[in-house]
């Protein structure tokens, strides 16, 4: 079996997993952030989920992915994380920021999530 297939076959297993570590990842990141401290695990956790998300849709819709909304909206909470980390910042704005980009694009209707923008 392709890798594809197995992926479209075990895709609500393999998302909700993947979702639930990104969560708790990011959860542990900002409680790191209350305590003055920096948590390698819960940034790891965080972003290897999401990179595991990014090729799970890509895997799925192909390179076509990154043009619809859930795609774009996915690569400006990219630029943003990098951009802190790039800059050093580690305030609660850019996390809050990026959750809310990231509850905006999960939870818009199909036809806007899957709208080609570009």
């Amino acid at each position: 079996m392709r890798i594809k297939e197995l992926i479209m076959k075990y895709d609500p297993g393999i998302k909700i997993t993947l979702l639930l570590f990104h969560f708790i990842g990011f959860c542990f990141w900002i409680s790191a952030l209350e305590a003055n401290s920096i948590n390698i695990i819960a940034i790891v956790l965080t972003i290897g989920s999401g990179i595991l998300l990014v090729i799970r849709e890509l895997i799925k819709d192909g390179i076509n992915w990154f043009l619809v909304t859930e795609g774009i909206l996915t690569i400006v909470k990219i630029a943003l994380l990098l951009t802190a980390f790039l800059l050093g910042l580690q305030h609660y704005f850019v996390l809050i920021t990026i959750m809310l980009l990231g509850i905006l694009s999960a939870h818009l209707p199909k036809q806007i999530k899957n709208k080609k923008i570009l």
